[in-house]
């Protein structure tokens, strides 16, 4: 049902965007206003992790932002477009699709590199979502945040919130290598700059301070690991609401401290509104509910 809606509400907009591309007028001066709507769309669906609908709106703007490029031959036609390929390519990934991910990250990456040149926001941005599909492989990873991390060094400065984000990604990459005083150096750095350049009370100190609650835990520093859990989840929850899946997921790793601390009635109070959540936001019968499950059955084993 919701996918009617999507494609009905496209329906209504796509006859002005296809007048628009056909009037020679408009395409003069770059009329882009119709394909910004379903951009805005797309944006407003990913921030909420809604990636199916995201996905819709965004694959529709970028097939209009290419024809107008194509035709105009305009930088800032192709950045957009370039930057829905980018959107595209993060989406496929957060959905488990590995490889369409890296198809339109490196469809973004061709295309950058040709129309806007190697030391562009929009090529860095390509290198940085490249490496997140690459967090696994360390190496490969480590490569591409490098990569958008000198770009980003060069456009921006030191302090500024887009050099922020490779820092949290370094840290992620040498935790996954076992480097535990690299992963602390970096996320420090991280948070430094994000709390200078958005305040304490951001969305993305919230997400380093998650991945520190994780570093300290596996260093087996449960007290540190619980203060940044306890700050990690606290923030996302105020900024992001209840329904969040971030949020849920931060019930998961606040029960993971506590079951390691060996509080296992705090363990299990977390885990059952992590259930909760996910049987609201998948269904009863859904695998992140049946995995979520077995995480109450055994803390609650524990607590008898």
């Amino acid at each position: 049902m919701i996918r009617f809606y999507l494609r009905m509400s496209l329906l209504l907009l796509w006859p002005a965007m296809a007048a628009v591309a056909q009037s020679g007028a408009a395409l003069a001066v770059g009329d882009t206003t119709l394909a910004n709507l379903v951009v805005e769309k797309a944006e407003k669906f990913y921030k909420a992790a809604q990636y199916d609908s995201s996905y819709f709106y965004d694959e529709k703007a970028a097939a209009f932002y290419e024809k107008l490029a194509t035709r105009l031959h305009t930088p800032r036609l192709w950045e957009k477009y370039i930057a829905c390929c980018n959107l595209l390519g993060d989406i496929a990934r957060r959905k488990n699709d590995p490889n369409n991910a890296i198809a339109y990250l490196n469809k973004a990456l061709d295309w950058g590199r040709i129309k806007l040149g190697e030391k562009h926001r929009e090529v860095a941005q390509t290198f940085h979502f490249l490496g997140t599909v690459y967090i696994d492989e360390p190496d490969k990873g480590l490569a591409f945040f490098d990569k958008a991390l000198a770009i980003r060094l060069l456009l921006f400065g030191e302090n500024h919130v887009e050099v922020g984000k490779p820092y949290n990604n370094l840290g992620v990459l040498y935790k996954a290598r076992g480097d535990y005083d690299n992963a602390v150096k970096f996320f420090n750095k991280s948070v430094a700059i994000k709390i200078k350049t958005s305040g304490e009370n951001s969305l993305e100190v919230a997400r380093t301070y998650n991945n520190l609650a994780d570093l300290y835990r596996l260093m087996g520093d449960l007290d540190q690991a619980l203060k940044y859990q306890i700050q990690s989840f606290e923030l996302k929850q105020k900024i992001l609401g209840d329904d969040h899946p971030e949020v849920g997921g931060g019930h998961i790793n606040t029960g993971n401290v506590y079951l390691e601390r060996g509080d296992f009635l705090l363990a299990l109070e977390n885990y059952q509104k992590a259930f909760a959540f996910t049987q609201r936001r998948f269904g009863e019968s859904s695998p992140e509910a049946a995995f979520i499950a077995s995480n109450v059955g055994f803390a609650y084993s524990s607590c008898v």
